[in-house]
């Protein structure tokens, strides 16, 4: 069994479901033209798992080729004149034409007739293009990872998502509620071939949290005062987890000088000036702010999880955040928001505390820190109950049966 990757080149989620299939069956390869380990590493054993030798280079005679092809294809057409007349975007269809041209191309250039399934992740216009050239023996997958159902919502993004997702022999999604958002965004024709499958862990994170030691070790080891309640907020520099919405609310806490407050800012900060916004807002309400802005290594993050005492995470929208998960592995609060899609952490019998807005997260803070012992004791639930439902070893079978799965189209 052959499996090419495409879609988003971001290495995290793909490397790590592909090794955790591996793992259980090494019968199934993968292979992939373009990876992107977003600011760290790539893994020592990445070629065992990933196949990456294909070059994806612009080549003019199998770019000519694909364009005189393309002269006779519907989609190509359909999306041209969606672009141009309902779009008025002469530049944004011109980068269409060379884009689909350019992938198309390198299926010319290439035979890959010997993959039986193709697996599309991040299910987003820019990411989707190649569906319309795997070969039509192949099995097509189309993986959605939460923010490209919940943040994408432009008409020509649905005109181009719908198109592919009926060229899917399979849709995943890691829960039911966003199963039931696909259904109603793009059709109840789809329930067939939806299959509701949990992304894969990184269980070095999980191991290193087991060895980190204390709470009270680790925040000494990084100066942190051990009276000092540690508060993380969000999980990157994103605008949409609601930091300062969240620092407001802590803010207003009484206790709020016992509070460190520490920011994850390695990721999504394309907004510049935030954490300048967020800093004078900080000191305004007399708090300690600290920004992590370099990438961490999992030791740093194991850390990081170790010396938290309370995670809030109100993201206005996310999938399921592996932040998130390693937070209540290690024995720590999550507050988070009650409109999330967190239906498998409710299942696998997590405990954790949800805010039904943002104006009440001050009061659901403020409990959970006068009662800090006592959630914490609750909390002792969720290390083995994450073991038992969302290990590799749980999750990767159900991917691996769906690749063996004849198609449902």
């Amino acid at each position: 069994m052959k499996v090419f990757l495409l879609g988003t080149n971001q290495l995290n989620f793909i490397y790590l479901l592909a090794r955790s299939i591996r793992k259980i069956n090494p019968a199934i390869e993968f292979a992939s033209f373009r990876l992107n380990p977003l600011g760290g590493k790539l893994p020592h054993d990445l070629s065992s798992v990933i196949h990456t030798t294909y070059s994806s280079t612009f080549n003019l005679l199998y770019f000519s080729l694909a364009f005189l092809r393309s002269l006779g294809d519907a989609m190509f057409w359909r999306t041209v004149l969606f672009i141009l007349f309902r779009e008025i975007k002469p530049g944004k269809a011109l980068h269409f034409v060379y884009h689909w041209n350019l992938e198309r191309s390198f299926f010319i250039r290439n035979d890959l007739r010997q993959y039986e399934v193709f697996h599309f992740h991040f299910i987003q216009y820019s990411y989707l293009r190649s569906v319309w050239f795997v070969p039509p023996t192949s099995r097509i997958i189309c993986t959605f990872w939460g923010s490209d159902l919940l943040r994408t919502h432009d008409p020509f993004n649905h005109f181009f998502v719908s198109k592919a997702l009926s060229r899917a022999d399979f849709i995943t999604t890691q829960s039911v509620e966003l199963q039931e958002l696909i259904l109603s965004r793009y059709g109840q024709q789809l329930k067939p071939k939806i299959r509701v499958r949990k992304l894969s862990l990184d269980t070095s994170i999980f191991d290193k949290i087991d060895a980190a030691g204390t709470r009270e070790a680790a925040k000494a080891s990084m100066s942190i005062s051990a009276d000092k309640l540690v508060v993380v907020v969000g999980h990157n520099a994103n605008p949409f987890n609601n930091h300062m919405a969240v620092i407001e609310a802590l803010g207003s806490l009484s206790m709020r000088e016992k509070l460190h407050v520490i920011v994850p800012f390695a990721y999504a900060a394309d907004r510049p000036g935030y954490d300048e916004e967020l800093g004078k807002a900080a000191a305004r309400l007399q708090l300690k702010l600290h920004f992590i802005k370099e990438y961490l290594e999992s030791d740093s993050v194991a850390a990081v999880r170790v010396i938290t005492d309370i995670m809030i995470h109100v993201p206005s929208t996310d999938a399921l955040s592996g932040a998130a998960t390693e937070c209540m592995y290690a024995g720590n609060l999550l507050v988070t928001g009650a409109w999330l899609p967190y239906g498998p952490f409710k299942e696998a019998g997590l405990y954790y505390r949800v805010t039904d807005s943002l104006e009440n997260l001050s009061v659901v803070i403020e409990q959970a820190i006068s009662n800090l012992e006592s959630e914490r004791q609750k909390c002792g639930v969720n290390k083995e109950a994450i073991r038992r439902h969302f290990f590799p070893e749980v999750t990767a079978p159900p991917w691996a049966e769906l690749y063996q799965e004849p198609s449902s189209k």
